[in-house]
């Protein structure tokens, strides 16, 4: 039986504070403006599909993380407990 990406849950990814996108068993296509995060969903889908750490080491947590998340970090409390976490869920 084919595995179906049925959801995908984003939080503090690229552009994404918050962000959750469910998918049909069928085709699904992602329409939107330039820079809307079209590209950043499928990276999202490849980056945990694909398992590798290095992938995401080359991209750099720099560039993967919210930069809202980063700034209500520095804004606020600097304080271990308050750091931003990045989480991506893929749902079968």
């Amino acid at each position: 039986m084919d595995k179906i990406i049925t959801k995908v849950k984003l939080e503090n990814f690229k552009r994404f504070r918050e962000f959750s996108l469910e998918l049909g068993p069928q085709r699904n296509i992602l329409i939107g403006d330039n820079e809307s995060g079209k590209s950043s969903i499928l990276q999202s889908i490849d980056l945990v599909l694909s398992g590798s750490r290095s992938k995401v080491e080359t991209l750099g947590l720099d560039r993967l993380m919210n930069i809202e998340a980063v700034g209500s970090f520095f804004e606020g409390e600097k304080k271990f407990d308050n750091l931003p976490q990045m989480q991506i869920e893929i749902f079968f």
